[in-house]
Protein backbone atom coordinates (compact mmCIF):
# COMPACT_ATOMS: atom_id res chain seq x y z
CA UNK A 1 0.00 0.00 0.00
CA UNK A 2 3.19 2.27 0.71
CA UNK A 3 4.85 1.59 -2.66
CA UNK A 4 1.54 2.91 -4.34
CA UNK A 5 1.06 5.49 -2.33
CA UNK A 6 4.47 6.76 -3.12
CA UNK A 7 3.82 5.95 -7.07
CA UNK A 8 0.70 8.53 -6.57
CA UNK A 9 2.32 11.03 -4.62
CA UNK A 10 5.23 11.42 -7.10
CA UNK A 11 3.09 11.57 -10.15
CA UNK A 12 1.40 14.45 -8.70
CA UNK A 13 4.87 16.26 -7.97
CA UNK A 14 5.64 15.42 -11.46
CA UNK A 15 2.53 16.76 -12.79
CA UNK A 16 2.55 20.27 -10.55
CA UNK A 17 6.33 20.38 -11.72
CA UNK A 18 5.78 20.17 -15.51
CA UNK A 19 1.92 22.56 -15.19
CA UNK A 20 4.50 24.71 -13.19
CA UNK A 21 7.38 24.82 -15.81
CA UNK A 22 4.25 25.17 -18.51
CA UNK A 23 2.61 28.16 -16.97
CA UNK A 24 5.86 30.15 -16.13
CA UNK A 25 6.83 29.84 -19.77
CA UNK A 26 3.20 31.14 -20.76
CA UNK A 27 3.72 33.88 -18.40
CA UNK A 28 7.26 34.87 -20.21
CA UNK A 29 5.60 34.60 -23.33
CA UNK A 30 2.41 37.19 -22.28
CA UNK A 31 4.76 39.33 -20.59
CA UNK A 32 7.48 39.46 -24.01
CA UNK A 33 3.96 40.40 -26.33
CA UNK A 34 2.86 42.94 -23.46
CA UNK A 35 6.15 44.66 -23.74
CA UNK A 36 6.48 44.61 -27.71
CA UNK A 37 3.60 46.48 -27.64
CA UNK A 38 4.37 48.80 -24.94
CA UNK A 39 7.42 49.88 -27.30
CA UNK A 40 5.45 50.09 -30.53
CA UNK A 41 3.10 52.27 -28.84
CA UNK A 42 5.58 54.52 -27.65
CA UNK A 43 7.55 54.56 -30.64
CA UNK A 44 3.93 55.56 -32.32
CA UNK A 45 3.40 58.36 -30.19
CA UNK A 46 6.66 59.71 -30.50
CA UNK A 47 6.03 59.58 -34.55
CA UNK A 48 2.56 61.77 -33.77
CA UNK A 49 4.16 64.27 -31.48
CA UNK A 50 6.67 64.96 -34.54
CA UNK A 51 3.75 65.08 -36.94
CA UNK A 52 4.18 61.87 -39.05
CA UNK A 53 0.73 60.79 -40.41
CA UNK A 54 -1.22 58.20 -38.99
CA UNK A 55 -0.98 55.53 -41.98
CA UNK A 56 2.95 56.42 -42.16
CA UNK A 57 3.18 55.51 -38.24
CA UNK A 58 0.86 52.45 -38.46
CA UNK A 59 3.29 51.03 -41.93
CA UNK A 60 6.53 51.58 -38.98
CA UNK A 61 5.19 50.28 -36.37
CA UNK A 62 3.21 47.42 -37.11
CA UNK A 63 0.65 48.67 -35.40
CA UNK A 64 -3.47 49.11 -37.07
CA UNK A 65 -4.54 52.55 -38.21
CA UNK A 66 -7.42 52.20 -35.54
CA UNK A 67 -5.02 51.80 -32.74
CA UNK A 68 -3.05 54.55 -33.97
CA UNK A 69 -6.18 57.39 -34.46
CA UNK A 70 -7.01 56.00 -31.06
CA UNK A 71 -3.37 56.64 -29.87
CA UNK A 72 -3.27 60.17 -31.81
CA UNK A 73 -7.09 60.91 -30.21
CA UNK A 74 -5.31 60.41 -26.50
CA UNK A 75 -3.00 63.09 -27.13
Amino acid sequence: MDLIMEIIEEAVEKAVEKATVEALAQGKQEGRKEGKMEAQMEIARKLLNAGEPIEHVADLTGLSIDEVKTLSSQQ
